[in-house]
């Protein structure tokens, strides 16, 4: 499932308007191409570093160097708000919060996926602070090569930047998540607008709107061969509250049964609060206004616990720890 050519976009059938002439030639794979617009020579270096400002521009917004393009609203998925009427968090996935990580048992468990550095080793584009066994090194590493695949980097598979060693099921990655509509919609709208943000075109950003919303953003899809493509036929639904988009075909019935994920740690969960049903909101009974909260420094997240922590997504489980994704995907 490569984004190789402007075809592709033709998937955008409501949207005509976005299937328009595009810089990148048809026979050039979208990582090959923007390696080359956005950093320079088709070096593993140089693609694992694009892959990097995919997942963390799509977290943190427009942190570097190479996000010179404006886009309106793009904070990046970590900043908590409202979205579509529910107050989203996702940070609290990724803190140790919620026993929401899936590492083989029959439920969650609370797993930090920013031990080894976090949010400021993160914006300085490294997958972590040189503990290549942190929890934050293996989610990082494991979608940089999910979206490697997914985007074409022809020097995937080298020493340098090894291929996708995680789960091929994103349903078994992120279950026991029980992401709703509106965390799905706005992890998919962030890292769309990150893409756009370092040079991406119109027309590729919205194929991977469409693939992103397509593959992983309806409940009960049929089993289907993604990432790796090897793996033969898999549960791919992310989204799963029952407020998400019930896909044709449906088979739900393979599906497990869906619940909110239990507080591990209510200090870092804070007010955020999320009922059976799979709907997030901010209980703000023991604030002093209605406002939502603006985030904090990455200093002063440490300092109260990283309150806001890394998603996403977008995407990528292991072996030893299945992770979660915003899923882009």
């Amino acid at each position: 499932m490569r984004l190789s050519s402007l075809a592709a976009t033709l998937v955008l059938c409501c949207e005509p308007q976005l299937v328009i002439a595009t810089e990148r030639p048809e026979n050039v794979t979208a990582c090959d191409f923007y390696t080359q617009k956005t950093i320079g020579d088709i070096t593993p270096a140089n693609q694992q570093l694009l892959m990097t400002l995919v997942l963390h521009s799509a977290l943190l917004g427009p942190y570097s160097q190479y996000n010179t393009v404006p886009v309106d609203d793009f904070t990046g998925a970590l900043y908590p708000r409202q979205y579509q009427g529910s107050y989203v968090d996702l940070g609290v996935y990724f803190n140790g919060a919620l026993a929401s990580a899936n590492t083989g048992k029959d439920e969650g468990e609370a797993v930090d996926f920013l031990d080894d550095g976090g949010l400021a080793i993160a914006r300085q584009s490294k997958p972590g602070n040189g503990n290549t066994q942190s929890n934050q090194y293996v989610f990082f590493t494991h979608v940089y090569a999910y979206f490697g695949t997914f985007l074409g980097c022809s020097t995937l598979g080298t020493p340098e930047f090894p291929p996708y060693a995680g789960k091929a099921s994103m349903y078994e990655v992120h279950k026991y998540m029980d992401l709703n509509a509106a965390e799905m919609g706005y992890f998919i709208e962030q890292a769309v607008k990150g893409l756009i943000s370092f040079g991406f075109s119109d027309p590729d950003a919205q194929f991977v709107n469409a693939t992103l919303a397509g593959k992983f953003d309806k409940r009960c899809p049929p089993a289907e061969a993604i990432i790796p493509a090897s793996a033969g036929p898999q549960l791919q639904a992310i989204c799963v509250a029952p407020d998400c988009a019930l896909s044709a075909n449906d088979t739900c019935s393979v599906y497990g049964d869906v619940t909110a994920p239990a507080v591990a740690n209510a200090t870092l969960v804070g007010n955020f609060t999320k009922d059976a049903s799979g709907q997030s909101s901010l209980n703000i009974s023991s604030t002093t206004s209605g406002a939502t909260p603006k985030p904090t420094s990455s200093s002063s997240r440490s300092a109260n616990a990283d309150l806001t922590r890394i998603i996403f997504t977008l995407l990528v489980g292991s072996q030893l720890l299945t992770t979660h994704m915003i899923g882009l995907f």
